[in-house]
């Protein structure tokens, strides 16, 4: 993903309106557990496959649809935002929290 191109293919790890994150192998996208979250996802859920954060891992989205996506499902979205969260554990060992992206469904069936 470039800066003069944010369309990129959305891996969705979690459905919206569930509280069960699901954890994939990022490289291989196999499924590996599912955890409980204190709050329901709003929307779906998952990670761009051609991105990567300052930790190695995939950048995290949300998926901002009224349209049921399920897990397992690829996607090309274009990013539309960016969200900081903050968590306890982070905010005491590093300088930035965690960031997340929003991203829209490109085609018109997804949307």
């Amino acid at each position: 993903m470039t800066a003069s191109n944010m369309q990129t293919k959305v891996f969705v790890r979690n459905e919206a309106a569930s509280n069960r994150e699901k954890h994939h192998d990022e490289k291989t996208l196999e499924y590996n557990e599912t955890n409980i979250v204190s709050r329901a996802y709003l929307y779906p859920y998952g990670f761009m496959l051609d991105t990567n954060a300052d930790d190695s891992c995939k950048l995290e989205v949300f998926v901002i649809t009224k349209r049921r996506l399920t897990t397992g499902q690829i996607l090309e979205c274009e990013a539309i935002g960016v969200m900081e969260q903050l968590e306890d554990e982070v905010q005491q060992t590093t300088k930035f929290g965690h960031i997340s992206l929003f991203a829209l469904p490109i085609c018109v069936s997804c949307a």
